[in-house]
């Protein structure tokens, strides 16, 4: 899990990103984490249309990406009515 620190075991979700690296740096206990950083291929569609399904199978073929469905990102920004749900 990339919100645990390997070293302190802190669970923390907000880190600094040291792009050197890459690494995330541990507030807790500054340990540099050191993570792929490749480009992100979302998955989105409407509920039940197989976008967990999709996802799995593209994992092993595009390596060079980070493959999600959209759902995992449901939530951390919210939607409003004020942009139309856009974002």
């Amino acid at each position: 899990m990339f919100n645990v620190c390997p070293r302190c075991g802190a669970y923390i979700v907000e880190k600094t990103i040291d792009p050197s690296g890459p690494f995330a740096i541990c507030p807790s206990c500054h340990y540099a984490h050191p993570f792929l950083q490749l480009p992100l291929f979302i998955i989105s569609g409407a509920s039940g249309t197989g976008k967990t399904t999709i996802c799995l199978a593209l994992v092993p073929l595009l390596q060079e990406c980070v493959v999600i469905e959209s759902d995992i990102l449901w939530g951390v920004i919210p939607a409003t009515p004020e942009d139309n749900y856009r974002d």
